[in-house]
Parts: structure tokens; C-alpha cells; sequence
């Protein structure tokens, strides 16, 4: 911020400079026109006083030697007065022509400045302007940014709250059939909201099927929208429960599967004693633990 300001006190003494040279610029040009007419007016009067010898000659006529020795003398008085007056004027007309010559000189020096200030004030011209540019950039990067990015965030938050929502209520409708429990997700923090005939109802008053089958809904349906909305998630593509089914009835047990068909997961470890798991799992390992250590007793086909 401080270079940009020295830039723009630069910017505003070098426009300062331009108009005042061309102020000199237009003084010397001024002073060169009059310098002009007082050696135009100089030049004339030389005319003239050569013209007023030529008729004094005329004028006068010689009778006698006597008028002659007369004329003579006043003819040499007033061509002596006329070149003193003709060299008085010469000697002007020379300090005039001095004088414009160095105006022209200081006028080309003056214009040689001006071009330079003004290139120098059109280079500071566009810096002022990508100043302004940047700082017009940082101000709404400032102010404005962050609204638009709590604006994005909250509608992809909005989002992913539809879809989560969706997936919840349609896999826990899937495990509890029961039609007096409704439940959904509050977008605004993804918290589950239960309402058992009606009433909002707390987690702790549900049964504990009920609670596992609320549990695995919110975790897969989480799962589900992690997995679709970012595709960069090493472990998309693996999922991994432990004791999915505890307080499930055998009937509830019988519907998982259904919800791991529309998972679409490649991979799935599950870790439970539910035997009838066995009927939609592909490959089914047994594990014994013993001395703080757990092994692969053997693998079932």
C-alpha cells in the first residue's frame, strides 16, 4: 500500500509538471510573437528611413555652389542621424533575433519535457489504474467473498441434507415398518428428528431395534452422499460395520439386504454373529480371540 501511494503522489506531481510547462510553453510562444512584431516593426522603420533619404535627394536642387555646399552639409547631418538610427535599429534587430532563437531553443526543450512527462504520466496512468483494478479485487474478496462463499456452502449443505434426507427415511422405512414413527434430518445441522404418533419423540424413548435401525439408516445414507458428492474419498468404495443388526428382529435382518443391493459399494466387511447374514454375504471368515490377540480360525465357502 505505501509503493501505491508513492505511485499515486507521483502520478498527480508529474500531471502538475505537464501543465506547467505547458503554461512556459505557451509564455514562450507568446514572447517569440512579439519579438517577431518589434522586428517587423524595425525592419519597416529601416524602409521608411531609407525611403525619406531617397525623397530628401529628390527634394532638393542644386542652383549656385553656395546651395550646394549647404545641401551637402545638411544632407551629411541627416544621413548621419538616419545611420545612427539604422545601426541602433540593426543592433535591436540583432538582440531580437538572438531572443528568438532562444525561444525556439527553450520552446523545443520545454516540448522534449512535456512529451516525456506525458509518457511517464500515461505508464503512471494505467499503475493508477491497476491499482485501483487490485484494490477494487481486495475489497470485494474482503467483503464480498465470503458472503458468496457462506451462500455456496449453505446451498450445498441445503443439498446434501435433501438427498441424506431421502436416503434416511426410505432405509429406516425399510427396516421399521411400523407407521407411527417418522423421522427426517433437520438441514441446518443434520441432526435425525423422530415423531412417534405425532409428537416429537428423544432417541432414548425408542426400543432398541428401533434405535440400531435409526443408527444404520444415518450411517449409510451419511455413507451414500460422502461417497457420491466426492469422488476423491480413498475409501468410497469400501464399507465396514460392526454389529449392524444388534436388537434387529429376524425380519429386520432379512431386509438389510436390500438396502446393501442399492449401496452400490464394492466392498462391504461386516462384523456380526448373525447367522443369517451368511445367506447374502459372499465370503464369510471366523474369528477366535485368545491371549489379547484375534486370528483367522478358518474361512467358510
Amino acid at each position: 500500500l505505501e509503493v501505491n501511494l508513492k505511485d499515486l503522489q507521483e502520478f498527480t506531481l508529474i500531471k502538475s509538471k505537464i501543465e506547467l510547462y505547458e503554461k512556459l510553453v505557451e509564455a514562450s510562444k507568446k514572447q517569440e510573437k512579439d519579438s517577431q512584431k518589434k522586428l517587423d516593426d524595425i525592419i519597416k522603420k529601416v524602409d521608411q528611413l531609407q525611403k525619406e533619404i531617397d525623397r530628401t535627394l529628390k527634394v532638393f536642387k542644386i542652383t549656385n555652389i553656395t546651395e550646394l555646399k549647404k545641401l551637402e552639409s545638411d544632407i551629411k547631418e541627416n544621413l548621419d542621424s538616419f545611420e545612427e538610427k539604422i545601426e541602433k535599429l540593426k543592433s535591436h534587430k540583432n538582440f531580437i533575433e538572438i531572443e528568438l532563437s532562444a525561444e525556439k531553443k527553450t520552446q523545443e526543450y520545454l516540448k522534449k519535457k512535456v512529451d516525456e512527462l506525458k509518457a511517464g504520466l500515461e505508464k503512471k496512468g494505467k499503475l493508477k489504474e491497476k491499482i485501483e483494478n487490485s484494490t477494487e479485487i481486495r475489497n470485494w474478496m474482503i467483503e464480498q467473498f465470503p458472503i458468496l462463499l457462506r451462500d455456496i456452502e449453505r446451498q450445498i449443505l441445503v443439498s446434501s441434507a435433501r438427498d441424506f434426507n431421502t436416503f434416511f427415511k426410505e432405509w429406516f422405512n425399510i427396516l421399521v415398518e411400523s407407521g407411527n414413527i417418522e423421522v427426517e434430518i433437520r438441514p441446518d445441522d443434520f441432526q435425525p428428528i423422530i415423531n412417534v404418533n405425532g409428537y416429537d419423540s428423544p432417541f432414548r424413548d425408542l426400543s432398541g431395534g428401533e434405535k440400531s435401525a435409526l443408527s444404520l439408516a444415518y450411517r449409510l445414507g451419511l455413507t451414500k452422499i460422502i461417497n457420491e458428492r466426492y469422488q476423491d474419498v480413498k475409501t468410497k468404495d469400501l464399507l465396514i460395520l460392526d454389529e449392524p443388526t444388534d436388537g434387529f428382529s429376524q425380519q429386520q435382518v432379512n431386509r438389510m439386504q436390500e438396502i446393501f443391493d442399492n449401496l452400490n459399494t464394492a466392498q462391504m466387511i461386516i462384523i456380526s454373529h448373525e447367522k443369517t447374514l451368511d445367506s447374502f454375504i459372499t465370503d464369510i471368515f471366523m474369528f477366535k480371540k485368545g491371549n489379547h490377540q484375534t486370528n483367522v480360525v478358518k474361512e467358510i465357502v
